[in-house]
């Protein structure tokens, strides 16, 4: 089993059926055991397992016995009769053993060899230490690990494991063991900034894709929607880069159940949270700059979101799309073509997806001088916004809702392109107002609006001081894409004539830097 967020070695079902039993959600249990939500969908995908100091909480919440919980974890446990080892697979483990005991390292020891030479940061040793008793009982043979394991022996691997060599896979199964480890590889390598990234990111997409046509066994769907909300209420707070292995750890997750899905119901259902944790990975690497494997991203997510039969969640996918199409610099009219589209499809529904694509709509009317249409559609937005019901409006600290301050805030930004000062600033201070003080991004956005409402009016010197503060006051992981486009817009908002000031190009030269992530 590994420690990241690659394939499985089994999937769990007993453990969730006892959590649920114990009359507790994913969430519930991981409060009660002070961990994270995600945490806990990990060890029931069978993609991680608990920390032993978590094992005899987790047994009482779960009313067993340590052993009995023990079995649940551990697949080689199972009642079932035991299946015959391959005896290649025997002698290879033996030789492991052989090696490892000859230098005096335990299993753990050498599970934290292994990981060191993979230039794994954050590796399970515990997990792997297990998957190393497994090799030298023959269970399996460790065919991504082979090299490693010679390289930390310093040994030849032809002379460490000579002829010996598991059973051949047939070909669908060698294309499988390559599209996984490719997967492992990728999810390391978007644990730090690396001039690998993007292929990484287009290693888990591709597979995300794949999973659209393949089928397997059910995972409780709710239980994935609450893996969507978490993520939802991370992408508010968490710094892009933090976010985004965490994301595609899930979506891997994700595709591995729906790859074993044979309920149509329950795929409609994974299919919708395949869409939204799509779009949020679109969102993320459009913040990152990017911006190409953000377009594809998106183009994943609508595929995903149509598929799901759920056209509150295409408009969702939609409306968040043209709003990100307007942040990335694509041509007005084709992000006032999205947000139309998102608009037709609700059919007059209000839903937060609704909102997000009227949103965007206003906003982009107003950055091209269209005044009246840009309030109307503002107006449009708050009639459909008093039709949503009140947990769709809640302030939950998601994307994924449509509390007011997220309107309040596309006022502000629309009466920071044109408005007189009065409305302007009455509309900053509204959107000011509405956020708690922990959401430091977007109070930095509406603080960067009345910037540009201070240097349309003329008071271009405080103005551009104001923004200043405003960016080099944010902490440096949370200036991303989103913070710097609007933060550009004030100097955009600078007469010719004035652009030579030093404090405009001092504020030019600052936004110049390169985004750090």
């Amino acid at each position: 089993m590994t420690g990241l967020s690659g394939t499985p070695v089994s999937s769990r079902p007993h453990l969730a059926r006892a959590r649920r039993a114990a009359g507790h959600t994913q969430h519930s249990l991981a409060v009660f055991l002070g961990v994270e939500r995600s945490t806990i969908s990990r060890w029931e995908a069978g993609y991680t397992e608990p920390q032993p100091h978590l094992r005899p909480v987790l047994a009482e919440v779960c009313k067993m016995s340590l052993d009995e919980l023990a079995a649940l974890l551990d697949p080689s446990a199972s009642a079932r009769p035991p299946k015959a080892l391959n005896p290649l697979n025997v002698r290879v483990g033996a030789r492991i053993r052989q090696e490892r005991e000859a230098r005096g390292w335990s299993k753990r020891e050498m599970a934290r060899r292994l990981f060191a030479a993979a230039n794994i940061v954050n590796g399970d040793i515990t997990s792997m230490a297990r998957q190393i008793r497994h090799w030298e009982k023959g269970a399996n043979y460790p065919r991504d690990w082979a090299s490693t394991i010679a390289l930390i022996f310093e040994l030849d691997e032809a002379d460490l494991f000579g002829s010996m060599s598991a059973d051949p896979l047939g070909e669908e199964e060698a294309a499988e063991v390559v599209k996984r480890r490719r997967l492992l590889e990728s999810l390391v390598a978007l644990g730090a900034v690396t001039a690998a990234q993007r292929d990484a990111l287009s290693v888990v997409r591709n597979a995300f894709d794949a999973s659209l046509a393949q089928h397997g066994h059910g995972n409780a769907v709710d239980d994935w929607r609450e893996v969507a909300d978490e993520h939802g209420r991370s992408y508010l707070f968490t710094p892009r880069q933090a976010l985004m292995p965490e994301l595609a750890g899930d979506i891997v997750a994700l595709m591995d159940v729906i790859d074993r899905e044979t309920d149509t119901v329950r795929l409609g259902g994974l299919y919708g949270v395949g869409a939204t944790l799509a779009s949020l990975m679109a969102m993320t690497t459009s913040a990152l700059e990017l911006l190409g494997e953000s377009r594809h991203w998106w183009r994943s997510a609508r595929r995903y979101a149509d598929v799901s039969d759920d056209r509150d969640v295409r408009v969702w996918v939609q409306g968040h799309e043209s709003m990100s199409s307007l942040y990335q610099g694509r041509p007005y009219r084709m992000v006032l073509d999205q947000a139309e589209s998102a608009i037709r499809l609700s059919n007059g529904r209000a839903t937060p997806g609704l909102l997000e694509a009227m949103g965007a709509k206003a906003q982009t009317l107003a950055q091209i001088g269209a005044v009246d249409e840009a309030k109307t559609t503002l107006r449009q937005a708050w009639t459909a916004f008093e039709k949503l019901p009140s947990s769709a409006t809640a302030d939950s600290g998601s994307i994924l809702n449509c509390p007011e301050n997220r309107l309040l805030h596309a006022e502000s930004f629309v009466y920071s392109a044109f408005g007189p000062a009065k409305e302007a600033s009455r509309a900053h201070a509204a959107a000011l107002a509405a956020y708690s003080p922990d959401r430091a991004p977007a109070l930095a956005q509406v603080s960067l609006h009345a910037a540009t409402t201070m240097v349309r009016q003329g008071d271009i010197g405080d103005g551009i001081a104001h923004a200043e503060r405003t960016f080099t006051g944010l902490p440096v992981a949370h200036r991303h894409r989103g913070i710097r486009v609007i933060a550009k817009r004030v100097l955009d908002a600078v007469p010719e004539a004035e652009a030579g000031r030093p404090v405009v190009a001092e504020y030019r030269e600052r936004l110049a830097q390169p985004i750090a992530v």
